[in-house]
């Protein structure tokens, strides 16, 4: 799974109304108001998701909600109903089809709501909430460790404390293995994570004095995905230059790289790496040098490839990039910043010098980093590494 599947180790513990919890609370529902989001938990796990749900509508504010099937009533998982956290399932809105669900969390789009998809129709759910823009699903994935831990409040931490217990006749855990390879085998058959723009992960590694690390590592995850729904400029133009990328012909390596206004965030041009227009393609024999796989930065004088960074320069052009400098007509813009999938070579950089980019945005480390960056320091050219 991409970066998008960030993992936070969180602890299911009960949250109680202590004055510092209560004060905490308050803190995070002004935190979160901004996020306006509609939360899919998705796990084979009835307990860690329930759990999860009640955490963000107690903690965060956020409004469950539940989708139940026509044919078939209530779904519950009824060997794990008993441990359901939340005292309120009776109070959710209820909506007996997507479209009702989707029509109501639209309209009433200033709220944060939170609901668990079903996972025998997780790719229709997934599907029609997906079109919303502030639609991100969550996650939630139970070690079967953990499960017997919270089962057996806190008596289980290891493979003796079971056979203890078993011994001692105090806990049947027939039922509690069964639900445990329960949870991994759904996990695998449902490829539930798939789906997931983040992943929390509940084991119990965790105390339950660290309630604070868990809505720290909660109200962090919601932050993230907040993020996911609505990509930042520079995660939003790299994708676009990583898909630029995608129509590269050389044999070495795909990279793709754009232009934007830094104030008015146009794309200015684009570029990817290959042979000259006209010439035949590197992936067809183009290019010797690429075609006999020589060693990075060896040969460089007999390839015919064209690097990303130069193709949208020359697209571009000095003259139409000089419009979004401060030093020409247009003052009230920031000049221009050059998105690359890798960082640039020194011969990429002399050109983006020359041609008056302000600023350089990169993914991927090339062997020439820190030379590239003192060159364009010198020449008062920021250059920044994207970190997803």
């Amino acid at each position: 799974m991409s970066s998008l599947n960030m993992t936070s180790h969180l602890q299911a513990t009960e949250i109680h109304g202590t004055p510092d919890a209560l004060a905490l609370n308050a803190v995070n529902l002004i935190n979160l108001k901004k996020f306006v989001m509609l939360v899919g938990i998705v796990g084979s796990c009835t307990f860690g998701n329930q759990r999860i749900a009640s955490l963000l509508s107690s903690h965060f504010g956020f409004t469950p909600i539940k989708i139940v099937a026509q044919e078939s009533g209530e779904i519950f998982n009824s060997e794990l109903d008993a441990l359901s956290i939340s005292k309120s399932e009776s109070n959710k809105p209820r909506f007996f089809s997507l479209q009702q669900a989707l029509n109501f969390v639209t309209v009433n789009y200033h709220e944060n709501f939170v609901f668990i998809h079903d996972l025998s129709n997780i790719k229709v759910e997934y599907g029609a909430f997906s079109t919303r823009p502030f639609y991100c699903s969550l996650g939630v994935k139970v070690s079967p460790g953990y499960f017997l831990s919270f089962l057996t409040q806190g008596k289980v931490q290891s493979l003796l404390d079971l056979v203890r217990l078993s011994a001692s006749a105090e806990l049947d855990h027939s039922t509690a293995f069964e639900l445990a390879e329960k949870i991994e085998s759904e996990d695998l058959a449902f490829d539930t994570f798939s789906y997931c723009n983040q992943v929390i992960s509940m084991d119990k590694s965790l105390t339950p004095a660290n309630d604070d690390v868990l809505l720290d590592a909660l109200e962090s995850s919601i932050s993230r995905l907040r993020k996911n729904t609505r990509p930042s400029w520079d995660a939003y133009f790299m994708k676009i230059a990583k898909l630029v990328g995608q129509r590269s012909n050389c044999m070495k390596r795909r990279v793709g790289a754009i232009l934007v206004s830094r104030k008015s965030h146009r794309i200015i041009s684009t570029g990817y790496n290959g042979t000259p227009a006209g010439v035949r393609n590197c992936s067809e024999g183009g290019c010797k040098r690429c075609n006999e796989n020589t060693g990075s930065g060896a040969a460089l004088s007999t390839c015919l490839c064209l690097h990303a960074e130069e193709n949208a320069i020359f697209e571009a052009g000095r003259e139409r990039i000089s419009l979004y400098t401060t030093s020409a007509l247009n003052a009230d813009d920031q000049g221009v910043t050059l998105y690359c999938t890798s960082c640039p070579c020194i011969y990429c950089t002399k050109k983006i010098i020359q041609a008056g980019i302000s600023e350089v945005v990169y993914f991927e480390s090339y062997y020439m980093d820190d030379f590239v960056k003192s060159c364009l320091k010198e020449a008062n050219i920021e250059l920044r590494m994207l970190h997803e």
